[in-house]
């Protein structure tokens, strides 16, 4: 499907979805092909049947699909070098830095949860957040609009989760200058892969329920982002910049520029 811009759109429904919410679909990703400015996906999910509701514009051949699977292990990007993550009936928590000026702060609560935060270059900082209970304060109705990264890395650094949490999994790899990335799992079996190469990027993922995957592998340069998943089941993989929420149960979403392959998939595990 040709668009104005020469960009090309694919789009994969799942065999469930009704005629009617495809229709929703094509037009939300017309709009997305037909405007050329900056490469940036705005996408909002709600409800297990929900189609999104996909703004702004996009580089040529940024395809969204659906229905395609959960994410892939996201211990894949732990660099070589850095230790793995080592499964325990407790927690289990690891921290690979080369460079100068760089922070790394984890806090876990509960059993069964795996972090690896892995950082290469000069004052970056990673932040991960592992539990239960509820999200930080002011996040209860999802990310405010204007609400910069920054302010949600901050929210996330200092934040202690208030309940336990299971088998959470979370790796962020740095590989550049002055990055930031928090992540924060509130709930039980929940799988994150944040990797950033480039500087100057902030880039954040709270998940809260069970069940809810995100990739994102990725070149950038002053990257500012946010994503909620909030529900069960919720998948996400992304090569592009986006800002994202997904509030509902079995919504799976991929982004990525068309002349890339996409990242591996698979149960997770």
């Amino acid at each position: 499907m040709p668009l104005r811009n020469g960009s090309i759109i694919a789009i994969i429904s799942p065999r469930w979805m009704p005629l009617a919410l495809t229709g929703l679909l094509l037009t939300g990703l017309l709009a997305l092909g037909a405007t050329c400015a900056h490469a940036q996906v705005q996408v909002e999910q709600v409800g297990e049947d929900a189609t999104p509701d996909v703004k702004g514009a996009s580089q040529p051949e940024v395809i969204v699909a659906q229905g395609e699977g959960a994410v892939g292990d996201v211990t894949t990007l732990i660099p070589e070098g850095a230790p793995d993550l080592t499964p325990t009936d407790g927690n289990s928590a690891s921290i690979f830095q080369d460079g100068s000026g760089n922070d790394a702060r984890i806090r876990q609560v509960g059993t069964g949860n795996e972090a690896s935060a892995s950082q290469i270059g000069d004052n970056n900082e990673i932040a991960i957040a592992q539990g239960g209970g509820s999200l930080p304060s002011g996040f209860g109705d999802g990310l405010s609009e204007g609400l910069s990264a920054t302010d949600v890395f901050e929210a996330v650094r200092t934040f202690r989760p208030g309940a336990s949490g299971t088998g959470n999994r979370a790796v962020a790899v740095h590989s550049g200058n002055r990055n930031q990335t928090a992540i924060a799992q509130l709930g039980t079996n929940n799988a994150a892969g944040i990797r950033l190469s480039g500087s100057d990027n902030a880039m954040n993922l709270l998940q809260t329920g069970g069940q809810n995957r995100f990739l994102m592998d990725t070149a950038a340069e002053g990257l500012d982002m946010n994503v909620l998943q909030k529900g069960s089941g919720n998948s996400l993989e992304t090569t592009v910049p986006v800002n994202a929420e997904m509030n509902g149960n079995g919504i799976e979403l991929v982004i990525r520029r068309g002349s890339g392959a996409p990242l591996p998939l698979g149960n997770g595990e």
